[in-house]
């Protein structure tokens, strides 16, 4: 026998008599295992953003997230200034005035389009938009050498995303109806802007007004609260909303069979006056906005990626139960043996990720940690030959996968089920080797 194998089997033979060796060997396999698991937590991610690519690409097509900036009136004004020569400049510019009160009603009807294998959730929503316009009182300002255009003062309305209109728009003020449209006077106020014709004002003191907006979208619809006084009630089937932006609903309803909700807001929940002169005031760049967002109500890829944040507990206790087997049966499993069964385990996370994008995160969980599991069991047969050792990995690798599963269920309390379930293994750790004597454990003691 020449030297290289006569140290390969010093080292094997160490490693077969030496608990303290088997145990180094066995936590350096826990660790080497966290490679194939990163890998596939990569590929989660990389699936993650492509499916956020794939709602992007539908979004463009079909309509984007929905902001909707009210009715607004703007007044031409122009104004003449003396430079310092004495010289008169008239200059042009816009007053902004924003409504009173506002009352929005709106029904979303939920859809979704399928690319691939990703579905995207969509929405088509009917919104009636009525409420009052005071015209101010701006002769405080003429004599500052404004002069106002009544007669040329037009309605603006914002959207974020004009692809989402699939109807022609129209506006009645005070029992006139005018057409909105794109393009004819582009407010620098709003990301995307609908304007009237001119309304031809004369000695009105107030606008009423009322329309229909019916607008599509993705992901969630919003409003700008520039009233002065305003109240907004949606109703959908949708069951899994989320609240978002500045306001929460002041009254809201949750069911299965969809949800209703009511917001109000006031003066002081907007950052601008009544009225200002151009471009004072950005509703772009003025974060109130609150609304909606139609949220998906299990997240496949999350729950994988949860998941997977596990797999050194699983691999560990797994390879926990081997080593106690070792010990009770006095049989050795050779540390290729630990290797085959963590990789068994390493490829469950891809098995769970491939079976969730087609038949969903619970069903794919069930058979992948079934199909693991006898898998494991089948193999560990014929390593210790003794039906016994089988009933009982049987049911500690269900119980280990069944406790994963529930922590990954809840999330509030996620965090305590999982410190609990801990202690629980590590005192039942203790429990069961209270009695060993691991000063005169050795190979004899653990296999022949």
């Amino acid at each position: 026998m020449n030297i290289p194998e006569k140290m390969n089997k010093s080292i094997a033979q160490k490693i077969k008599e030496s608990v303290m060796l088997k145990i180094i060997t066995i936590l350096f396999l826990c660790l080497l295992l966290m490679i194939p698991v990163a890998s596939v937590q990569s590929l989660i991610r990389e699936r993650s953003g492509l499916k956020n690519q794939i709602e992007n690409d539908v979004a463009k097509a079909y309509g984007q997230s929905q902001n909707i900036v009210p009715p607004v009136l703007k007044i031409p004004y122009s104004r003449t200034i003396s430079d310092d020569d004495d010289k008169k400049k008239i200059t042009n510019g816009f007053i902004t005035v924003t409504p009173d009160m506002v009352e929005i009603d709106g029904d979303i009807n939920t859809d979704k389009r399928k690319r691939s294998i990703y579905e995207v959730i969509v929405y088509k929503s009917a919104l009636n938009l009525k409420g009052k316009i005071l015209l101010p009182n701006l002769e405080k300002h003429e004599i500052d050498e404004y002069k106002f255009d009544y007669a040329g003062a037009y309605i603006s309305i914002g959207l974020s995303d004009n692809n989402g209109l699939y109807e022609d728009l129209f506006i009645t003020i005070n029992g006139e109806s005018f057409e909105l449209s794109p393009g004819l006077i582009q407010d620098p106020l709003m990301i995307t802007s609908l304007s009237t014709d001119a309304l031809g004002i004369e000695d009105e003191h107030s606008l009423n007004f009322e329309m229909n907006l019916k607008v599509k979208g993705t992901r969630s619809i919003k409003f700008a609260p520039v009233a002065r006084n305003a109240q907004v009630n949606l109703k959908s089937e949708w069951h899994s909303p989320s609240f978002i932006g500045s306001s929460l609903p002041q009254s809201y309803d949750i069911t299965e069979e969809g949800f209703n909700s009511k917001w109000t807001t006031n003066q002081y929940n907007r950052d601008f006056p009544h009225y200002w002169f151009d471009g004072h005031y950005d509703f772009k760049k003025i974060n109130k906005s609150f609304g909606v967002s139609l949220i998906e109500p299990i997240d496949g890829y999350g729950k994988n990626n949860r998941s997977s944040k596990y797999a050194l507990l699983i691999i560990a206790l797994t390879f926990g139960i081997f080593f106690f087997f070792e010990i009770m049966y006095k049989k050795n499993i050779h540390p290729i043996q630990y290797t085959m069964v963590g990789f068994s385990l390493a490829t469950f996370y891809l098995l769970l990720l491939s079976l969730t994008e087609h038949i969903g995160f619970n069903s794919a969980y069930a058979l992948s940690s079934i199909g693991t599991i006898i898998l494991i069991v089948s193999y560990t047969f014929f390593i210790i030959k003794s039906k016994k050792a089988i009933i009982i990995l049987l049911l500690l690798m269900s119980a280990l996968f069944s406790y994963i599963f529930i922590i990954l269920q809840l999330e509030e309390f996620a965090l305590l089920a999982g410190s609990v379930g801990l202690f629980v293994i590590l005192g039942s750790v203790m429990f069961l080797s209270r009695n060993i004597d691991w000063y005169n454990l050795n190979g004899s003691s653990i296999g022949e």
